[in-house]
């Protein structure tokens, strides 16, 4: 049930949009999310938050360390298709990737690429960026297509 105008609505589809009873427009979305993203889109879940339950008040939270590193990546994947949308091809220039992170981002925090080292693979049409885990435990890795992976590191074939 929606309250509207001091009055309650039944619904009993919610694929179809609500009217307001007075004016027979079309009600506004009211969406709401756990952590702003920062866009009118809530189906960028690198943007979404995280959220932990504690069974204490001393409990720590931590993100863990490849979503950081996927954060990072998702910085890379958003410079590279902004290249691909000006030229027609990816990049392998590093430098470049990371002016364009420079000049497409919101925030200072955001403006640069904090990882000590990653690697970049480029065809005219297809990129791949990965990093390690400081403990090189684990390899994680962004294509172009967006997905991420986190893969760990069988260290008798490095």
């Amino acid at each position: 049930m929606i309250k509207n105008s001091g009055k309650t609505l039944r619904i009993p589809i919610f694929s179809k949009k609500i009217k307001d009873i007075n004016t027979g427009k079309p009600l506004s979305e009211d969406n709401w999310v756990w952590s702003p993203t920062g866009v009118i889109n809530i189906h960028y879940p690198e943007l979404w938050g995280f959220v932990f339950f504690c069974d204490d008040k001393s409990d720590t939270p931590v993100i863990p360390e490849t979503e950081l590193i996927k954060w990072e990546l998702r910085k890379i994947y958003y410079a590279e298709n902004a290249f691909f949308d000006k030229k027609g091809y990816y990049t392998d220039d590093k430098e470049l990737i990371s002016t364009i992170v420079k000049d497409c981002s919101r925030c200072e925090k955001e403006s640069e690429i904090k990882l000590d080292d990653y690697e970049l693979t480029v065809t005219p049409t297809f990129f791949e960026a990965s990093a390690f885990t400081s403990d090189h435990e684990k390899a994680v890795r962004i294509y172009a297509d967006g997905k991420t992976i986190a893969l760990s590191v069988n260290k008798s074939r490095v």
